[in-house]
């Protein structure tokens, strides 16, 4: 989704239908369910999760929605 002011729309959306409630400054940018976090950290599409456990996995900007998705979806599931 280059060109975006979001590049990564695409796993807000996805994560959304899923249940995952945007922070309330900065809904589009920052999620959260379950303990789990994921949120953008850059411009290019760099992203973030936080796992409810404390640790955190940094996505490039290169790795595909799906995989993100994916991993959100796990740390979601997981109890801490």
């Amino acid at each position: 989704m280059a060109g975006t002011w979001n590049s990564r729309l695409d796993v807000t959306e996805a994560l959304e239908t899923d249940g995952w409630e945007g922070d309330a400054d900065n809904p589009l940018g920052l999620l959260r369910k379950n303990g789990a976090v994921w949120g953008v950290t850059s411009g290019s599409g760099d992203s973030s999760l936080t796992g409810p456990e404390g640790w955190t996995i940094d996505f490039p900007s290169d790795v595909p929605d799906k995989y993100i998705v994916g991993f959100c979806k796990v740390a979601a599931a997981r109890q801490s």
